[in-house]
């Protein structure tokens, strides 16, 4: 049975983070905020909404990588997944991934390949980038091709927790209107978190 439009919406815009140099020049505006999370949306015109959420967890830097780049764990929060093949293994942190993506009719079904990194940086923290790449593959004629995707996620050690920041945007191709991907995300950003805060903070 598929879920609802609004649902994988939501969704797929927590998956697919996306980031650029020029949202660092963006204004924010708080929408979600409790002691552990806060979800902010850049204000403005010009350019594709953006979120950025900032969150602490009480676990270690090892347990959330792990989460993050665990094979099992992407299939998760991809609900929608009619399938997903690792194209390449470069390292344990390293990955390309082609993921069909099961949308509700009247729209077309989405697919998308994705580089998954992570590095340690001089001071200690960690950053995973998530970039699409979108001529990877041969677009294919029934699906409609994620044009672009660059998602940035930073850890870093903050006394006994980890600190950690997301900034997105979300582009899905086709001609979804932008009020439905944005109508659910602070909300669903929330419970992304808090289903990993549940599974780390034992």
């Amino acid at each position: 049975m598929k879920t609802s439009t609004l649902s994988i919406l939501a969704i797929i815009s927590l998956t697919l983070m996306s980031w650029n140099n020029s949202l660092s020049d963006l204004t924010w505006e708080s929408k979600l905020k409790d002691q552990n999370l806060e979800v902010f949306k850049s204000t403005g015109s010009g350019s594709k909404t953006a979120y950025k959420f900032i969150a602490q967890l009480n676990a270690g830097e090892e347990e959330v990588l792990e989460y993050l780049f665990d094979i099992d764990m992407i299939r998760e929060k991809f609900p929608m997944c009619k399938s997903l093949e690792i194209l390449e293994k470069r390292s344990d942190h390293d990955y390309i991934f082609y993921i069909i993506l099961d949308f509700p009719m009247p729209l077309r079904d989405r697919d998308i390949v994705i580089s998954v990194k992570q590095r340690k940086n001089k001071d200690g923290s960690y950053h995973i980038t998530t970039l699409g790449l979108p001529d990877y593959l041969p677009a294919k004629s029934k699906l409609v091709r994620i044009p672009t995707l660059e998602s940035n996620t930073f850890l870093k050690m903050n006394k006994a927790n980890i600190l950690l920041t997301q900034i997105s945007t979300c582009d899905l191709g086709g001609s979804i209107p932008d009020f439905l991907v944005n109508m659910v995300i602070p909300r669903k950003i929330s419970q992304s978190f808090y289903k990993m805060k549940s599974k780390l903070e034992v």
